[in-house]
């Protein structure tokens, strides 16, 4: 009995630690934020998903994931999507920050601002219309059928509210056998999370290792 409640009182102290750190983050996050802007938010995990996303970036290796979003009465909508299997629910998904980096060994937050600000409402309207739409995810990580994945989503709202804004797919061969296995191609073209990195257009604002 007392190795019982020893050990319930220890998760129930390890679970309000963790909690009162995502609480931290989010009350640090927000204060950098602005109404009117269009913004990136990124997490990264120690998931064996995780390394092995970062892995195909170009520059920050910590960002696993990236939605895009805005505050807005001070509400923050971030849109992005998760690999859900259940398909007849669509994969897009709109968080607040604290449900963004609630996720299970989370080890990494930043945000970037979108420096064009006469885009916003544009961007409004399109979010909306990714949100009123049955989003599939791209679990073959292929541009330009009909599923998306976290980075595809962000480059094609960007597309669709500024015709100035150009991102260019990487292309690499895959050495890794068991990469070649999973993604069934030699060849792989694809939007890495961190697209945005070094691109003039994009600042980052936050940043915080968790």
């Amino acid at each position: 009995m007392k190795l019982t409640l020893s050990f319930f009182f220890c998760s129930f102290f390890i679970l309000a630690q963790a909690q009162n750190k995502i609480d931290s983050v989010v009350k640090q996050s927000r204060s950098s934020l602005a109404e009117g802007n269009v913004y990136l938010f990124c997490r990264g995990t120690t998931t064996k998903a995780g390394i092995v996303s970062n892995g195909f970036n170009q520059r920050d290796k910590n960002v696993s994931h990236v939605g895009i979003g805005y505050i807005e009465n001070n509400k923050t909508s971030i849109y992005h999507v998760s690999d859900i299997t259940d398909t007849s629910k669509s994969a897009l998904f709109v968080d607040s920050i604290h449900s963004f980096i609630s996720v299970p060994n989370i080890s990494y937050f930043s945000i970037w601002v979108y420096n064009k600000k006469q885009d916003f409402l544009k961007f409004k309207r399109v979010c909306q219309k990714y949100k009123n739409k049955k989003i599939l995810f791209d679990f073959k990580f292929e541009i330009n059928n009909d599923a998306l994945y976290c980075s595809e989503l962000c480059v094609s709202i960007l597309n669709e509210i500024s015709k100035f804004f150009s991102i260019k797919p990487i292309k690499i061969l895959l050495q890794d056998n068991l990469y070649k296995l999973l993604l069934k191609r030699k060849e792989f073209i694809y939007y890495p999370a961190d697209f945005f990195a070094g691109h003039k257009d994009f600042k980052k604002i936050f940043e915080i290792k968790l």
